[in-house]
């Protein structure tokens, strides 16, 4: 029963986001001077603000499967290499993290190149490519647990990575108010 639940939601969302973005791409493409320059700025920020999410994201989980989990002090008492460890944690990271991006970036790139009208061979570029985007963004995630726990302790890091989360929101939506954003998009609907 889980399983039938879980892959209608996935099939959900993916069909729900394939016909939202081939909605929006293709009223895009429509728009005669500026519609298609736009479509690609916005995949280019959609992608950007994905990386930046997975960025986030393996930075947090990394903390908890790398330095707070009692799993990783037991394997630390086997005879195991610690690189050997941390490249299980980080391929564990790099799951954990991009599975919903993995999801959710399928029916963005085939609505895209539905209304782009790309040749077939461009969706395995596309595969390909979602590759390094996933490992990238875990590795820099990795890297930045390493300093920040190397100056603070596991537990520590755990509350500071809140706090920065909390104030990058709270730094977004300042952003948004002094910009102006919420009154251009305000006015973009009348």
């Amino acid at each position: 029963v889980h399983a039938a639940v879980g892959i209608f939601l996935v099939v959900f969302l993916v069909g729900g986001g394939a016909a939202m973005f081939y909605e929006i791409f293709d009223f895009l493409m429509r728009q005669p001077v500026f519609g298609a320059p736009l479509m690609d700025q916005l995949v280019g920020i959609v992608l950007l603000v994905f990386f930046a999410m997975l960025l986030f994201s393996n930075l947090i989980i990394t903390l908890s499967t790398t330095y707070i989990s009692r799993e990783v002090e037991f394997l630390m008492a086997l005879p195991i290499s610690r690189q050997s460890i941390f490249r299980q944690k980080l391929i564990e990271s790099v799951i954990y993290s991009s599975w919903a991006f993995a999801i959710l970036s399928l029916p963005l790139f085939v609505s895209f190149g539905i209304v782009r009208q790309v040749e077939w061979w461009v969706y395995p570029l596309i595969l390909a490519l979602v590759i390094p985007f996933l490992v990238i963004p875990a590795t820099l995630g990795a890297i930045a647990t390493m300093i920040v726990t190397s100056i603070l302790p596991a537990r520590q890091t755990r509350i500071l990575t809140v706090g920065l989360g909390i104030l990058s929101v709270v730094g977004s939506l300042a952003m948004a108010r002094v910009t102006g954003l919420g009154k251009m998009l305000a006015t973009a609907d009348q």
